[in-house]
């Protein structure tokens, strides 16, 4: 642009950022891009506002455009560009974008920006709210609610002198730093070549941040010795501002701030110098016209007022000037050249506007004072509810905010009749009274909303997205086709806080997979909630779901009625939007299926492993014999089972999240199953069927085949033949874990240990010797005879060092009481290992016979 002059400048498209990542444009991208299909109207206005050639304020100024769909991620990804590729403190960012969910990276994002120096302005909104709720307000607005950028409200140009009106769309509020221009003329740039008109009508906040951009530029331009911080340029914007010239703001804590460039009023319209003295200007550079009708004295020509009223002094004043009573005919006003009334004229058409618009004259403060406005004080009963309603199904709409507008800017002919005749409602409308009017409707709204938020948030909020999940399993738990792992301490994870991490006994392995299994519990869980009744029927029957509850009634019936007259796409208190946009990660959604079904089979192969525990009928544990019974019941009283049956969800934490998906027969009433159980095993059993057991346990683990006690007596053909029999594979099938094959004998065991504890622990020693003897290890076999000896140490006489008679004395008692006159008359029948273990080392074992015992005695 200006190109080979001193203006030359740079005008290209830098970069296109969408959800999934952003890029520099190709070179024919430069000069036309655009993320989708849709023309990019919009980006083309705020372009020229802010430095166009033609309605541009800054128009020397390079511009740097990132195309972006919209989204939240894909705006941030463009914020993030200019942070990396922009120049500090020459840079002016325009926002003409917004939403009503707080995001803490856009605003870790503007700190960012603000803080490296680059200057940011972004759009209120159009929604007339106030746009500066903090994050916990359901009328949070980004970018606003920040309160970081420079926010700029739009205003309507003055139909007043020096007057502005807040544009009946504009946001408004504490945190708007100051009005610009709201509608506006930009290029009518088309693909469509058949379009002949050149240029077209714009509107909205959208369109007074890049007229605010460019004043900023045209100021950093002018000054460039200063660097200027986003702070300095927000308070030298609001010092050349003009103040206290925009009516109607929507609150009185909204500043009173028109964009001004230091120079003149930008966009100040052209005003009739007939307007009267209250209304005069004092800017020297208003361009003030004479407008005059009636038959010209000079020319004898007819002069036509055909937009106003043609005073009796000729002079031809617009309606929008508000003529007043120089429109009467009562007072001179001539009617062959414009518009003329009288009183009874004004009053018959004043009652006709006033017919035509009764459903905007609804006194609700006859029915509210100010301390039934308050939210806490609200009651509902049926009148003051209808009028409520009434209230807010009018107030908003387009046909009422005109009717308004007529009445507080003088604009109607009510004006005038109004000063002849009382018409109740509109005898005292004006700026304040439509405030106070408007803060009621909004109090109104946000009542209701956050009744509604409430009620959809406690019914269906387990169906609405988790930002605590980590999101990252997701593909795991899909390809997942591996054993669920079961980790016993990690199945509750409220006490990680509690988790001793100094502990150098603390295995980070157990806590990391624990905490992957947590995480991937929770996607389950999730898709068990998503994939329930409920929330189906939330997302498939929404409308319906809302029109259920009276306060989501009104607010969705509010809005489908007056749906011309407000985008319900970027409506706060449009609940369908609130639904959807907490609506759960698509990724996650799409993959809940596969996730839920793998569960199923996951928790299908766990159960498997407890079949023994569960697939046992009560009734045929009433039948069979006792001997039978007893192994039932050993099986069913193992720890294993008892685990399965008191904590079932414990031990296989998958089944929790699949017995919400289909019915499992086999774990209904699983602790009336267990109390049957324990009733029948613990009844059911008679006493001599008892005796039998131990009988038949003592045969099978003392005097069976797979197990012998040794006998020194024995000869190596003889010892190798047991051997050979302990090392068959029979027995050693039998020895691995008799108690398991044979559970009458675990049973008598558990039930009767005093009585047949002889059994076991005679069966666990020879299994002991008869491993050591027949695996011929020589060491194991040593040391385990010197181990036997110390229970005989007492009687080894030998192997004591005597110091004096009495020790002597005490020896020889202990030599030769029974237990020791016991051991010498065969030690190998009591230590039978050690005959094995002579063989390896000497022991000094004697018995009664040898002449060493003699000498001992």
């Amino acid at each position: 642009m200006y190109k080979g002059t001193l203006d030359e400048r740079t005008i290209t498209c830098d970069a296109i950022s969408t959800n999934d990542e952003i890029y520099p444009t190709k070179e024919e991208e430069k000069y036309s891009c655009m993320v989708n299909e849709n023309f990019p109207d919009h980006g083309i206005m705020v372009s020229s506002l802010a430095g166009g050639t033609l309605f541009g304020v800054a128009k020397k100024a390079n511009i740097h455009m990132i195309a972006s769909n919209l989204s939240p991620i894909s705006i941030l990804r463009g914020l993030d560009y200019v942070l990396q590729h922009g120049t500090p403190y020459k840079t002016v960012i325009s926002l003409s974008v917004g939403g009503f969910i707080y995001n803490q990276s856009e605003n870790d994002k503007l700190t960012d920006l603000i803080n490296k120096g680059f200057i940011v302005v972004v759009a209120a909104g159009n929604e007339d709210i106030d746009c500066c709720k903090d994050m916990s307000n359901p009328l949070f607005h980004s970018y606003t609610g920040y309160r970081k950028a420079i926010a700029v409200g739009a205003a309507d140009l003055s139909l007043q002198e020096n007057i502005y009106y807040k544009t009946d769309y504009s946001n408004f509020g504490d945190c708007v730093d100051i009005y610009g221009p709201g509608e506006v003329t930009y290029p009518n740039i088309t693909v469509n070549s058949s379009i002949t008109n050149l240029y077209k009508k714009g509107s909205g906040t959208s369109s007074a941040a890049p007229l605010v951009a460019g004043v900023i530029a045209s100021i950093m331009s002018e000054h460039p010795d200063i660097e200027y911080t986003n702070e300095l340029m927000k308070k030298t914007i609001i010092d050349m501002s003009i103040k206290d010239v925009i009516m109607n703001l929507g609150s009185i804590n909204t500043p009173n701030r028109f964009i001004n460039n230091g120079k003149h009023n930008i966009y100040t319209p052209i005003i009739n110098n007939n307007n009267n003295n209250n209304n005069t200007s004092n800017n020297d550079n208003n361009d003030f016209t004479s407008n005059y009708c009636g038959i010209s004295i000079e020319s004898n020509q007819k002069m036509m007022c055909t937009n106003g009223c043609c005073t009796n002094e000729g002079e031809c004043i617009r309606f929008e000037n508000h003529p007043g009573e120089k429109c009467l005919l009562e007072n001179g006003c001539q009617e062959k050249f414009g518009y003329c009334t009288s009183i009874e004229k004004s009053i018959e058409e004043c009652e006709n506007e006033l017919k035509e618009h009764k459903e905007c004259q609804i006194d609700i403060f006859s029915i509210l004072n100010e301390k039934a406005a308050k939210e806490e004080e609200i009651k509902e009963g049926e009148e003051i509810e209808k009028k409520f309603l009434e209230f807010i199904n009018n107030f908003n709409s387009k046909k009422c905010k005109n009717f308004y507008k007529k009445q507080y800017t003088n604009q109607s002919i009510c004006t005038i009749a109004k000063k002849y005749k009382s018409f109740d409602f509109i005898d005292t409308f004006d700026i304040n009274m439509y405030n106070q009017y408007h803060n009621l409707y909004e109090h109104l709204l946000s009542y209701y909303y956050q009744d509604c938020i409430g009620y959809i948030n406690t019914n269906y909020g387990k169906c609405f997205n988790d930002d605590t999940i980590d999101l990252i399993y997701i593909d795991d738990l899909i390809n997942d086709n591996k054993d669920f792992d079961n980790f016993d301490d990690f199945n509750d994870f409220d006490d990680f806080d509690d988790f001793d991490f100094d502990d150098d006994d603390y295995d980070y392995d157990d806590y990391d997979n624990g905490l992957e299994q947590y995480e991937k519990n929770n996607i389950i869980q999730k898709c068990v909630e998503l994939n329930s009744e409920q929330c189906i029927n939330l997302y498939n029957n929404t409308n319906e779901i809302i029109n259920n509850y009276h306060s989501c009634h009104i607010l969705n019936n509010i809005y489908i009625s007056n749906d011309d007259d407000n985008n319900n796409n970027n409506n706060p208190f449009n609940i369908s939007n609130y639904i959807v946009s907490n609506s759960p990660n698509t990724k996650l959604n799409n993959n809940c299926g596969t996730i839920l079904e793998n569960s199923i089979q996951k928790c299908n192969k766990e159960l498997e492993k407890y079949k023994e525990c569960y697939n046992i009928d009560i009734d045929y544990l009433s039948e069979i014999d006792d001997f039978e019974l007893m192994g039932k019941c050993t099986i069913l009283e193992s720890e294993k089972c008892i685990k399965f049956y008191n904590n079932l969800h414990h031990e296989i934490p998958i089944c929790s999240f699949a017995e919400q998906l289909q019915r499992y027969e086999v774990l209904e009433n699983l602790k009336e199953k267990q109390d049957n159980i324990t009733y029948v095993c613990q009844n059911n059993i008679k006493k001599e069927m008892k005796e039998k057991a131990i009988l038949f346990c003592h045969d099978l683990f003392l005097n069976g085949e797979c197990i012998f006690n040794y006998n020194p007596e024995w000869n190596e053909t003889e010892l190798s033949q047991k051997c050979q029999i302990f090392n068959s594979e029979k027995c050693q099938a039998f020895n691995y874990n008799p108690l398991m094959d044979y559970p009458v004998c675990l049973y008598i065991q558990n039930h009767y240990y005093d009585e047949v504890e002889y059994i076991f622990s005679n069966y666990y020693s020879y299994l002991n010797y008869d491993t050591l003897i027949c695996n011929n290890d020589i060491n194991s076999i040593v040391d385990e005879c010197g181990y036997a000896l110390i229970n005989y140490k007492k009687c080894l006489l030998n192997n004591q060092e005597i110091i004096n008679d009495k020790d002597l004395q005490d020896h020889c008692l202990k030599f030769l009481d029974k237990e020791c006159q016991e051991f010498y008359e065969n030690p190998m029948k009591k230590v039978p290992i050690c005959h094995i273990a002579q063989n390896y080392k000497s022991f000094n074992i004697i018995t009664k016979y040898e002449k060493n015992y003699l000498i001992i005695m």
